[in-house]
């Protein structure tokens, strides 16, 4: 068995060290191995007025090193030499891309050791005056030298590795060089010949602790004997630009339970013809030497014992065989689930939402559906699932919003102005209004003919909420005054018979303004611009074809948003262009509004459903989900982004989110 491995830290910091230092380690299980990834970092000359600013830069340099190094390591569809080569090029990659960003800082100032340890194959890699020390048997070695070109590239620091076996008993270092400013190698020989990783760590401690201008970051790493464990034979490590052996790769999961279950059917197999021949054999024996000695008169008696022998070891046999497989089963889903959950994981570090959400929709469906395993075993990947969930789905639970009012009607549609909102029941074109002003509400237009409308929305002074009716012209609703008048010289600016106007949006304000209408029924956009005092004919603005059957909403903000129940499109100048929602968990299915304006930075939808507000930016990215047990029947928003501030309809309240 391999050994294993006890690992302790030293960082020690100082408020008047000019470096900037920091550690990384981590352990995790790939292909049936455990993997331990180790980063030691240190940048000097952090001093000065922009220390803080550097000091930012700087751990931002240390996730984007230890992001390419674990991604390498997570993806990675088999494990050998050949991945830590991979890893070092991944993190050169990365670190030239960040430094392709302005963020330059750090060249030319880093001292850093990365290592991964595999089972009992140390590889490792340094920059700069790092170190790596190895004591086997009270004799201390130095594995990082020669690691480090004489000059290295700005932004390829890591150019050369070295690999090689560890064994039981062996004691590691892995520091940066301030340490050896205060410590002789001879006196490291000593401190990591302790009894115990603990002890070897307080020693360092003990003699560094009253540096008061120096950072120290340092691990300590005791490979301990396994139970059982048979004799290990080491190589001694020695530096190599391209060096090292080939380990044996774990199969893909699918391959190895196919492989499994056939070697599990051949075996059973194998064994039933093995019993049969020696039962026939044997009752062949028994028969021929009882019929030797006993009368005919036995010869059914003998068979049907026979029989029954025969009858019971198959049943056996197969019994044996189908629990074999099942647990081939079982064990090959398993594996197959936590690769799901690796490669997620791995997506997690750069961020690709739609293939995080793939994913763990893919290993919530295959643990459903896997039987067999035990219970230990089940939750440790419901828990390791449900954290990645977590991570993923960047809920943000709104525990109470303010109800602003109670409408007196259901409100269907929320229109905003500067003075309050209106909420329209577009199904019996009743009204409400709440003023901001007093935080009063009233029924509007209530003893007036409103079937005549059909969609409406604050178009700015002077035109105020503007309303599209069933002849297609325009008309103005004045909360205030509880009136509903036509504009003059307004004219039909619409062909609204036999017509579905699913959606209206109005870009700009007064005479800037531009309304937007979907018309489902001929699947066009229509523009109106104003004319005068009122509004102008229509014109197509979409200029080619699509397909606006199950349409929900659309969003203006110079593009036009067409929303569908589990997606939304983009168009620009009339051409539909190249986006999408990223997925989100659970999936989106039934969207029902959206809100979109040129004031606003982001995309807001709504999903009853689910009881949440999508926050997605404006190329698609998911970025939050508001969730609340208010958030019943909600039917519209309204996103004033200037004050922080969604205003939603929940069945007859008027809800107040802070964003």
């Amino acid at each position: 068995m391999d050994p294993k491995t006890t690992v302790g830290q030293i960082h020690l910091t100082h408020p008047k060290d000019a470096n900037f230092t920091s550690l990384y380690e981590e352990s995790f299980s790939k292909h049936g191995q455990n993997i331990q990834l180790f980063g030691v970092l240190e940048i000097t000359g952090n001093a000065g007025p922009l220390a803080r600013a550097r000091r930012q830069e700087y751990e931002q340099f240390m996730q984007t090193l230890i992001a390419a190094f674990k991604k390498t390591y997570i993806t990675a569809s088999r494990l050998d030499l050949n991945t830590f080569e991979a890893a070092l090029s991944g993190i050169n990659m990365a670190l030239g891309k960040y430094a392709a960003r302005g963020r330059v800082s750090w060249i030319g100032k880093v001292n850093a050791v990365i290592a991964a340890l595999a089972q009992n194959q140390l590889s490792l890699s340094v920059t700069g005056k790092g170190h790596v020390y190895l004591l086997r048997r009270k004799d201390l070695s130095t594995l990082s030298e020669g690691l480090v070109e004489e000059e290295p590239a700005p932004v390829k620091i890591f150019a050369n590795y070295s690999s090689g076996k560890v064994a039981t008993g062996d004691r590691l270092l892995l520091t940066t060089a301030e340490l050896l400013n205060y410590v002789s190698q001879d006196r490291l020989r000593q401190f990591m010949s302790e009894d115990t990783v603990a002890e070897a760590c307080q020693e360092i401690m003990q003699t560094v602790q009253d540096v008061k201008n120096s950072s120290f970051a340092i691990f300590v790493a005791g490979l301990s004997a396994a139970p059982e464990a048979d004799p290990v034979t080491t190589t001694p490590m020695s530096p190599a630009a391209i060096a090292g052996t080939r380990a044996r790769a774990d199969q893909n999961p699918a391959m190895q339970y196919a492989g499994a279950f056939g070697q599990s059917v051949w075996r059973g197999l194998l064994f039933v013809g093995e019993l049969l021949t020696h039962l026939v054999g044997a009752l062949l024996a028994f028969v021929y030497s009882f019929f030797r000695r006993r009368p005919k008169k036995y010869l059914f008696s003998a068979i049907g014992a026979a029989i029954i022998i025969l009858l019971f070891a198959l049943s056996w046999s197969l019994w044996k065989n189908f629990r074999e497989n099942r647990q081939v089963e079982t064990e090959s889903a398993f594996s197959a689930i936590e690769e799901k959950l690796n490669q997620a994981e791995a997506a997690l570090i750069i961020d690709d939402q739609n293939r995080i959400v793939t994913l763990m929709s893919e290993a919530e469906n295959m643990l459903s559906s896997a039987r067999g395993g035990t219970i230990s075993e089940r939750e440790a990947l419901e828990r390791r699932l449900q954290e990645l969930k977590n991570k993923v789905n960047k809920e943000i639970h709104v525990e109470n919003p303010t109800v602003l009012t109670q409408f007196s009607n259901i409100p269907t549609e929320l229109y905003r102005s500067p003075n309050g909102i209106l909420a329209f029941n577009r199904n019996s074109q009743s009204f409400s209004f709440y003023d901001f002003r007093t935080g009063q509400t009233t029924t509007v237009l209530k003893n007036q003919n409103t079937s005549n409308l059909i969609l409406g929305e604050y178009a700015g002074e002077p035109f105020g909420y503007a309303f599209l009716t069933k002849t297609g012209d325009f008309q103005k609703l004045a909360p205030e005054t509880d009136s509903l008048t036509s504009y003059e010289g307004a004219v039909p600016s619409i062909t609204t018979a036999n017509q579905k106007i699913q959606a209206l949006h109005v870009l700009g304000a007064g005479t800037n303004a531009r309304l937007y209408l979907l018309n489902q029924t001929t699947n066009q956009i229509l523009r109106v611009r104003v004319s005068g005092t009122a509004f102008g004919p229509a014109e197509d603005w979409l200029k080619s074809a699509a397909d606006f059957g199950s349409t929900v909403d659309i969003g203006v903000d110079g593009n036009i948003y067409v929303l569908f129940p589990n997606r939304a499109d983009r168009y620009f100048n009339g051409a539909k262009e190249n986006f999408s929602l990223s997925l989100v968990s659970p999936k989106l299915e039934n969207a029902t509004k959206m809100f979109v304006s040129a004031e606003t930075a982001n995309i807001y939808i709504l999903d009853p459903e689910h009881n949440r507000i999508l926050v997605f930016d404006k190329n698609g990215k998911l970025l939050n989900q508001l969730i609340s047990d208010k958030f019943r029947e909600l039917s519209d928003i309204s996103v004033d982004e200037a004050a922080g501030i969604i205003y939603a309809a929940a069945g007859a309240e008027l809800l107040q989110i802070k964003l």
